[in-house]
């Protein structure tokens, strides 16, 4: 396998076998129509080597080796090849690191990769801290419709003036991301 981007890949050899056991992906692959040359490197261009690494170490020795730097990467490598348990002991990893600075940036992530239970364990950490997790790092870069989910809740623990703040604050950071000048109408969209 050759993974990452290019420039910045690293090639991985791997056994087409433990492939298929560990992967339901990559037995259709392998087993299926889908021919590969054994000296033609597959590309995983959007796969992260050290998240890949991590994967290859599960299907070889059920070992779960992810930190705070890999662990989504790792989840997004194990949902896009089926691996089921990785994903769960990735989960049960992030659910274990949850934190009013991180509840806001893991509730976007858990949207993003439809991890329900997460989701619903980062908003009651929001619910109970919700002016340091609105004030944390990377409040202002999440999407809308994290946004939205925050916002529809009856059980934040913050003055509402002090809401308000924080979410003009996550308009601004939108119209720059978007290029619009910042006005009432701009910021009210």
């Amino acid at each position: 396998f050759n993974v990452g981007t290019i420039g910045r890949s690293v090639i991985f050899p791997a056994h087409k076998f433990v492939l298929s056991i560990g992967s339901p992906v990559f037995d259709a692959m392998f087993n299926g129509n889908f021919t590969t040359s054994d000296n033609e490197p597959i590309d995983l261009p959007d796969c992260e080597p050290c998240a890949f690494s991590a994967f290859l170490t599960f299907l070889n020795t059920d070992q779960v080796i992810v930190d705070a730097n890999s662990v989504m990467s790792t989840l997004y490598v194990a949902k896009k090849y089926g691996v089921m348990e990785l994903e769960k002991q990735c989960v049960d990893f992030l659910r274990r690191a949850i934190s009013p600075e991180n509840s806001i940036l893991l509730l976007s992530q858990a949207r993003l990769f439809d991890e329900a239970e997460l989701a619903q364990t980062c908003l009651k950490c929001i619910d109970k801290s919700t002016t340091e997790s609105l004030n944390s790092e990377g409040f202002t870069e999440i999407d809308k419709g994290t946004l939205c989910a925050i916002l529809q809740r009856d059980s934040l623990t913050i003055k509402e003036v002090t809401l308000w703040k924080c979410v003009l604050s996550w308009a601004e950071a939108e119209c720059q991301r978007r290029n619009l000048e910042i006005t009432p109408n701009s910021l009210r969209s």
